[in-house]
């Protein structure tokens, strides 16, 4: 796990690929936005799945949140109200790399921050 700056610990799931090409620990997830009821991530956690991703991702426990994705020079390429507790997000546009995704819940003060790799 890491702690950020404000002392709030966040999971860090490992993606690695197996012999047989077969990716798995396929989640990104992180501590849940207050209010945020247990899902399929583990006790609220806010979860992006799968990542590495192709054309979706969805996401998981991030209802009223805003979503804001940035490339490696840190130029804004998406961003999204989220309503659900569960919404899918169309990345087929997006160019194949690293991204970092920023959920926020203005009304909470509470962000987090997480990779996403698109293949």
């Amino acid at each position: 796990s890491v702690t950020n700056s404000c002392g709030t610990a966040h999971a860090i799931h490992v993606i690695y690929v197996n012999d047989c090409d077969t990716a798995t620990n396929e989640g990104v997830t992180s501590p849940g936005l207050p209010g945020k009821g247990p899902g399929p991530a583990s006790k609220g956690e806010v979860t992006l799945w799968p990542n590495p991703a192709r054309d979706v991702v969805t996401i998981i426990n991030a209802a009223n949140c805003d979503v804001r994705m940035y490339d490696v020079i840190g130029r804004e390429v998406y961003s999204l109200s989220v309503i659900s507790d569960n919404d899918v997000l169309d990345i087929g546009r997006l160019v194949p790399g690293v991204y970092v995704v920023r959920i926020v819940n203005s009304s909470a003060g509470v962000s987090v921050t997480m990779r996403l790799v698109i293949q």
